[in-house]
């Protein structure tokens, strides 16, 4: 959240610069640039003012004799300043040290397409320049759930079909093509958006991966913007720069990304796609392909939810993708990083997205259990047939796999503290993951897990699974808790611990760089929104005098299923840590959890742990 002093200072410049005029007032001599941004206020601004707190930095510029600032706001219940009515949409212009009003429209979906049409429409032809940057504040959902929530219309959210066609209208009505389609939003810097935006920008401007809560820092990039002569793609430079910037200041940059991507040249880059997608097709129904595609997806950097806690957003990076294929793809994947670098022209990310090739795609690798819903959403989006066909073989192979890994014995081997398991021989090369699991014995039939250890080493030749357990724990502030690594890298792992932050659900995030000794909380983070498969954009900190009541799970050892349990509350009095913590004198036990490449989960017996 952004620092209360310019809440402050917003609400003062308000209460005496705020004033009304017409639309075509500011706008009829043609500028260098008009930003057209298109603020779905929703949660963001409700509860945290977090659209209160952008306009606040847009005013420290606003428009000049080389830029107009024009705004539509709506999608909110609460707007924490005196002047936006939450009862209705509202346009205004943004000037220094003011904004004014420009009019009332009465209550508009802003998860319609005919609302951004009618808005892009109306800023085009009352406030002409030489280029016209679209900017869509709200959050992001990726390739399902597109952009946005609307609070006052049942999170209504913009899908790529409806963003497509509200773009579409307002381009056949003006004739007009954007110079940037900019999201200030989490997730949209996919293939499917840049094939959507593509006959309607040049320029797209977005992050692969979720946001923090403050987004884009509007007065860097204005600044830039209002001294004339910039040129687009240092624009988006001043884009992305001001935005990493501010986050690396708050100590929120780990997880950021912000890419610009020249969408003349995402056609090539669909075409590569198609053609690895279209060899990858004929065989995918043969365990050995469907296997291979598989381990290259699980072994990519993903984005957003990556836990059953978290829930699931399917977005992988493609340049990653294509790096970690199979080397029967050898030219196609050369081609598709190649076609990859061409199409980003800039990007930033942060230490723990070092992997980030600045696109990503659609891939439903993680949750199979939500294909039902989320497959006839795309097929709607008008991407690619050709991934619909192969997505459609794919999933039915994953949905019908359901047996899971067999072992050879359900004995683990104890060799001092080195703990051993052995899968059958024909399911060597099926193992996706295995993690060991350290739980704790209540009953003959109940156990409670802790989570999973992804230090656990497998022998694809041999079937065979090794992990070194020295009877320590992830613990935060004296306290264990259930651990869910997310993200397992070479340099780096991620990991997400579910817990109930002063009574709201959230998972903590958690960073452990094999460059820095100690265990770097990232902040909380509440997760994918049931209500419309939107991600959240804030990452909360996590301060002194939060209460936490960590969420463990409890595995019955008879039906081999597992339920949700909520641990005892604690205060955090000192400076949040995690550390690793020895394990207390317990019933404590440890076994392996194993998925399969169509996530098929099976946990091998548990035994006790060596002292």
């Amino acid at each position: 959240m952004k620092k209360i002093t310019g809440l402050l200072l917003f609400v003062l410049l308000f209460c005496t610069a705020c004033a009304s005029g017409n639309t075509k007032s500011q706008g009829d001599k043609e500028k260098e640039y008009t930003f057209l941004i298109y603020m779905n206020g929703s949660d963001l601004e409700s509860e945290y003012s977090a659209g209160t707190e952008d306009l606040y930095e847009m005013m420290k510029v606003g428009s000049n004799d080389n830029i107009n600032i024009v705004i539509e706001t709506g999608g909110t219940n609460k707007w924490n300043n005196y002047y936006i009515d939450p009862s209705q949409n509202q346009r205004w212009l943004v000037q220094k040290s003011n904004m004014t009003h420009l009019a009332d429209l009465g209550q508009k979906n802003m998860g319609d397409g005919d609302t951004l049409r009618d808005f892009i429409t109306w800023g085009v032809e009352n406030y002409p320049a030489q280029k016209h940057v679209l900017i869509l504040w709200n959050h992001g959902g990726g390739a399902i759930s597109g952009f946005g929530y609307d609070e006052k219309y049942n999170y209504d959210t913009l899908l790529l079909a409806e963003l497509r066609r509200g773009l579409d209208e307002a381009y056949k009505t003006t004739n007009k093509k954007l110079e940037i389609i900019g999201f200030d939003a989490c997730l949209m810097a996919s293939l499917e958006t840049a094939n959507m935006a593509a006959p309607y920008s040049n320029y797209l401007v977005a992050s692969t991966e979720l946001e923090p809560a403050m987004g884009w820092e509007y007065s860097s990039f204005l600044k830039e913007a209002a001294k004339g002569n910039i040129d687009k793609i240092e624009l988006g430079k001043a884009i992305a720069d001001g935005f990493n910037k501010d986050a690396q200041a708050r100590s929120q940059g780990d997880f950021v990304t912000l890419s610009i991507i020249d969408l003349r040249k995402t056609d090539e880059l669909t075409k590569s796609f198609e053609k690895f997608i279209g060899k990858a097709s004929e065989t995918i129904t043969d365990l050995g392909t469907f296997n291979q595609i598989s381990n290259s997806v699980s072994r990519s950097e993903s984005y957003g939810g990556q836990s059953p806690e978290e829930g699931y957003s399917n977005m992988i990076d493609l340049g990653d993708l294509a790096k970690n294929l199979d080397s029967q793809y050898a030219e196609d994947k050369e081609r598709i990083i190649e076609d990859v670098r061409d199409a980003v022209v800039y990007q930033v990310k942060g230490k723990s997205k070092q992997d980030s090739s600045g696109i990503s795609v659609y891939f439903p690798y993680y949750n199979k259990e939500n294909l039902v819903y989320e497959l006839p959403i795309y097929q709607t989006i008008g991407f690619s047939e050709e991934y619909n066909q192969f997505l459609s073989r794919y999933t039915e192979v994953a949905s019908n796999d359901q047996t899971g890994v067999e072992l050879a014995s359900e004995s683990i081997q104890n060799r001092g503290g080195n703990y051993r398991l052995a899968v059958k021989e024909e399911d060597a090369r099926n193992v996706s993951n295995s993690v060991l699991v350290l739980g704790e014995e209540i009953d003959e039939e109940q156990i409670l897990l802790y989570g999973g250890n992804p230090k656990t080493i497998y022998d694809e030749k041999i079937g065979q699974l090794e992990v070194d357990f020295n009877n320590k724990w992830m613990s935060l502030n004296g306290h264990l808790v259930y651990t869910c690594p997310t993200n397992i890298q070479e340099d780096y792992i991620i990991y997400s611990l579910p817990v109930i932050l002063n009574e709201e659900y959230a998972n903590i995030r958690v960073a452990k760089y094999e460059d820095e000794e100690e265990y770097k909380i990232i902040g909380a983070w509440h997760g994918v929104i049931p209500e419309s498969m939107a991600v959240r954009k804030e990452t909360i900190p996590i301060n002194q005098g939060d209460v936490i009541k960590p969420l463990f799970k409890i595995y019955n050892t008879n039906t081999k299923e597992t339920e949700d349990v909520q641990g005892k509350p604690f205060i955090i009095k000192e400076k949040p840590q995690i550390q690793l913590m020895d394990l207390p004198n317990k019933d404590f036990v440890i076994g392996f959890c194993i998925d399969d490449y169509a996530l098929n989960q099976r946990y091998s017996e548990f035994v006790p742990i060596v002292e």
